[in-house]
């Protein structure tokens, strides 16, 4: 398979210009978690994620602070041109998804834009991968391999107890 068998396209791109809450509106209702940014001639200029968007919500409501916070000296960003990531890894639409998921890996990104020469057609996340990873196994007896069986018999026993966190040890 190729990243353009598993892309979602077309994407849902943005402009430097759009204000930050219509790009966070844009994710909510797509339910996604990036927009790649393109110019007035639809070339790729950057990506704006949720990441990039996140720290614009981190200010406190000063009314619920005890003591007045003090005054930021930097205005929020408003455009996506000021928060976007401006170096963005892609893939082209013809790559294999076996690399995809490698330079995913490797670049410790979520998600490429595909590209079709200076395009962008597309958009390739970890979500995507899974995916196509889930429609090429083979279904198995039982509902899943030795792995699955094992979760789902462990799952079934502990059906409606509580564990106590105290009782959980972390992974060596």
């Amino acid at each position: 398979m190729r990243a353009k068998d598993a892309m979602t396209s077309p994407a849902i791109t943005v402009t430097p210009e759009t204000h930050c809450k219509d790009a966070a509106a844009l994710m909510v209702r797509h339910r996604i978690s990036a927009l790649p940014v393109v110019d007035s001639t639809g070339r790729l200029v950057g990506l704006v994620s949720e990441a990039d968007l996140l720290p614009l919500e981190t200010t406190p409501d000063p009314r619920s602070q005890a003591t007045p916070l003090p005054r930021r000296l930097d205005p929020l960003p408003r455009r996506v041109d000021e928060v976007m990531a401006r170096e963005v890894s892609t893939v082209e639409d013809f790559t294999d998804l076996g690399v995809v998921a490698q330079r995913m890996l490797e670049a410790g990104v979520k998600r490429f834009p595909v590209m079709r020469g200076d395009r962008v057609i597309g958009i390739v996340s970890r979500l995507e991968l899974i995916a196509a990873l889930e429609r090429r196994l083979p279904q198995r007896e039982g509902g899943g391999g030795p792995l699955c069986r094992s979760a789902r018999a462990t799952m079934s026993a502990f059906s409606g107890a509580m564990i106590s966190p105290s009782k959980l040890r972390p992974r060596p």
